[in-house]
């Protein structure tokens, strides 16, 4: 079954994916984007313990948030309020990152080890 994604034709013409989608996605989404940036998988890597905010591609809203503990090649899998675990397909969601400014050096830190690996 194929699932509508009403931007993505508008998506694959912008550079700049973050600005797009708070432009056109509904307001009660964009609203609860404080500290929160789009992840482009092509560009930037996710990693394990980020805060995601997983964004309906079909709908243009929050289904759940969470923190990443597991990532597949086409699966995410987010603690839900240290509660319970549930996973989801990356290729239905916009994936949001929360932005730490705390961890940031210790975030790159680990970036430059893994790279020098």
């Amino acid at each position: 079954m194929n699932k509508i994604e009403p931007l993505q034709t508008l998506l694959k013409i912008y550079k700049d994916k973050h600005s797009c989608l708070l432009q056109y996605l509904p307001e009660e989404t964009t609203n609860q984007f404080r500290n929160h940036i789009f992840l482009d998988e092509e560009c930037e890597t996710l990693y394990l313990d980020e805060m995601i905010l997983l964004v309906s591609k079909s709908t243009g809203l929050i289904e759940k948030k969470g923190r990443t503990i597991k990532l597949n090649e086409n699966q995410i899998t987010l603690r839900i309020q240290n509660k319970y675990n549930l996973c989801f397909q990356k290729d239905d969601y916009y994936l949001f990152k929360k932005q730490r400014g705390k961890k940031k050096d210790e975030k790159e830190f680990y970036e430059s080890l893994l790279n020098n690996l």
